[in-house]
């Protein structure tokens, strides 16, 4: 097979330098020629006539017509370095009656089935963008005959910033010696990263004493090599932008080998599978960050969060929020105190009503760690047994029921009265409220909580079918529950209800389709990895949050840890408490644990104690504006028009649902296997 390659024109990234011992197979007998084509008859720039799926140039020749078509485009597999377009020429051919072949490569109309990752001429001429890997499948169709191809393109990131020579990169390939006297730190085998974060740090203790590290990471169709200078005694990363370039054309099992250049030799420092999920995280985490005194917003994939409150509330000391929680659409924030108790309206940074009293008191307190409506129209008190300030703490002055979000007043015939919801939270398709009542045993009693549920209809609105999930049994107490977005599963901690004085905690989640299934989330609380710390990491997981949307096949919660964080944060447990996500399986079973090991969520302060982390999405889009799926758009869509290019919101529905889209049923989604999850279709975890 013939290949050709140019040097990618406004890629908006940095070229990668590629190894020099590395062949990708590409011929550069041309290496003059910019076009990706034979002859001048295309070279009107990289995608000037690629795409043609019109027939325009096709030439119906007075032959016979063929019996069948075969359509050959060279190798099936093809490496494609990163910043480099291929030219893979196609060539159709057809079997007349009498056996001859003849060829009928213009005469056909060409189309690719993932335009992301290439295009295709009126003359069969599969031009690879260099951006991206995946698999390509090339169809020509001349009249009522048909032919097909497939092509995996493999993309390859290739960086040797430790300026190493080719020796020395052929002994880090191959070499397969164990180093000795060192314990990984982290990140965590079999962990699942979404797109869309920093690259992961690469941590160790002990292990030999190496400035040059060599990563490696192989996926179906993507490839990274990186040599890279540490960044002090046992950490190293790759660079960012190599990290992305690899993951977007990674969706599966990756295989993970880090090694240390020691004095001429390879030393194997790990080897690791991780999984990379096709999808980012959508919408932003608020946690109270208690050396800030205040809730904070972290967007994943940012490097710090932002004080969201700061243009309305000033910044105070302490106390401005906290106690918090936020509707699954990101529309309201309910605040518990102390600057400001009540809610606020996060799409134009207001205050909604603040209830009054004095910052601190039970007053002010009276809506801490309450319930808000997905749609964020509606919220609840929590009876809790925290200190004094929050509802009924001292056994009397909560008021129940259901409360509009914008003035709190009270909502008649909710079906909430009368019932003391401990920390309630709603799930995001408004369908079920969990809580923990406190009260099973007639009196207040944090110990003694038991899990219910309540089926919920916010468009009535109207609580009903009130049953128990989940009694305490023989383990821990239940403290703050999230339901996942298609409400089959509610997660926990079992454990103190305050995280703050010592008290142990681990992840469990029951399933809402029968009560008393429970499981432990054992891959989230690290049973079974090698925590670097031993002991002494284990069983300081509290607080889980759903995020409200499916992402990459998978749910995703963020909840609270006093773990150590490979070998950066390794102090005793009331100096650490960091938030850390978990994939959890979109389709779980009962009695399997659908959690995957945890990665910390990237862009916290280190020195910071942060906690409560709850997830949202952001403020919708108006239509016209930019987005990057229909999660971001309040019309539930994003699509590019024939003429603007680059996506934008828009309320009308397209043929299909992309991942991300609204949707009402299963069948609306594009992508086969989806599932609409949430009023939103959810792609397929990968494979």
């Amino acid at each position: 097979m013939t290949v050709r390659t140019r040097t990618a024109i406004g890629l908006g990234v940095v070229f990668v330098g590629l190894f020099a011992a590395c062949d990708d197979g590409a011929s550069t007998s041309d290496p003059g020629r910019v076009s990706q084509y034979p002859d001048g008859a295309n070279d009107g720039g990289a995608d000037a006539s690629l795409g043609d799926d019109s027939g325009g140039g096709v030439v119906v020749p007075g032959t016979v017509e063929p019996d069948s078509l075969a359509l050959d485009c060279g190798a099936a597999r093809v490496t494609l370095p990163f910043g480099a377009r291929l030219s893979i020429p196609c060539r159709l051919e057809g079997t007349l009656p009498n056996g001859t072949k003849a060829e009928f490569t213009s005469e056909a109309r060409w189309s690719l089935d993932d335009l992301t990752l290439a295009s295709v001429s009126s003359m069969g001429e599969v031009g690879a963008y260099g951006t991206k890997g995946g698999h390509l499948t090339v169809t020509a169709v001349r009249g009522a005959l048909r032919a097909t191809a497939s092509i995996d393109l493999d993309l390859l990131v290739a960086r040797n910033t430790a300026n190493v020579s080719a020796a020395d990169l052929v002994t880090l390939r191959t070499g397969t010696t164990a180093a000795s006297g060192m314990t990984w730190a982290y990140p965590y085998d079999r962990t699942v990263f979404p797109r869309g974060l920093p690259s992961p740090k690469l941590m160790w203790n002990g292990g030999p004493d190496a400035a040059t590290i060599f990563v490696e990471l192989k996926a179906a169709n993507a490839r990274l090599e990186s040599v890279v200078t540490r960044e002090r005694a046992g950490k190293a990363a790759v660079a960012d932008a190599d990290w992305a370039a690899f993951e977007e054309s990674a969706a599966g099992p990756v295989s993970v080998t880090v090694k240390a250049l020691v004095a001429g030799a390879a030393q194997v420092l790990v080897t690791q599978t991780w999984t990379v999920a096709p999808g980012s995280l959508r919408g932003s985490v608020y946690y109270w960050a208690a050396n800030v005194g205040r809730v904070l917003r972290l967007k994943p994939g940012r490097s710090a969060p932002e004080d969201f409150a700061a243009r309305a509330l000033g910044t105070t000391a302490s106390c401005t929020t906290t106690c918090h929680t936020v509707s699954a659409n990101g529309s309201t924030f309910l605040s518990g105190g102390d600057e400001l108790g009540g809610t606020y309206d996060l799409r134009t940074d207001t205050v909604n009503r603040d209830v009054g009293g004095t910052p601190g008191s039970n007053a002010k307190r009276r809506f801490a760690y309450g319930g808000v409506s997905a749609d964020g129209r509606f919220v609840t008190e929590s009876y809790a047994p925290f200190p004094v300030g929050f509802a009924d703490a001292a056994g009397s002055g909560g008021q129940g029921g259901l409360f509009l979000a914008t003035t709190l007043a009270k909502v008649p015939n909710s079906g909430l009265d009368g019932i003391r919801l401990g920390t309630p939270a709603f799930s995001a398709d408004d369908h079920l409220i969990a809580f923990t009542d406190y009260y099973a045993t007639g009196s207040q009693n944090a110990d003694q909580g038991v899990l219910k549920i309540l089926d919920w209809d916010s468009s009535v609105p109207r609580a009903t079918n009130l049953r128990t999930l989940v009694s305490r049994g023989s383990g821990q107490p239940i403290q703050f529950p999230s339901v996942s977005p298609d409400h089959a599963l509610v997660a926990y901690h079992r454990g103190g209800l305050r995280t703050d004085g010592g008290s142990h905690g681990d992840l469990y989640a029951a399933f809402t389709a029968q009560a008393g299934q429970e499981v432990r989330l054992a891959a989230a609380n690290g049973d079974g990895t090698t925590l670097p710390a031993g002991a002494r990491d284990q069983n300081w997981n509290f607080e889980p949050t759903f995020a409200p949307r499916a992402s990459g096949g998978y749910f995703w919660a963020v909840f609270t840890s006093r773990r150590t964080f490979g070998n950066e944060l390794t102090v005793t447990p009331d100096l650490v408490k960091q938030l850390w996500v978990t994939a959890i399986d979109v389709n779980p079973q009962p009695g399997v644990d659908p959690s995957h090991p945890a990665f910390r969520l990237p862009g916290q302060a280190g020195d910071s104690l942060n906690l409560r982390g709850f997830w949202a999405l952001d403020p919708c889009k108006s239509d016209g504006q930019g987005c990057g799926d229909g999660s971001e758009c309040c019309g539930g869509f994003c699509s590019s028009s024939s003429d603007a290019g680059a996506p934008v919101c828009s309320s009308t529905p397209p043929a299909c649902s992309r991942d991300g889209d609204r949707c009402s049923a299963d069948a609306d989604c594009c992508t086969s296997g989806a599932r609409c999850i949430a009023n939103a279709c959810s792609a397929p975890p990968p494979r």
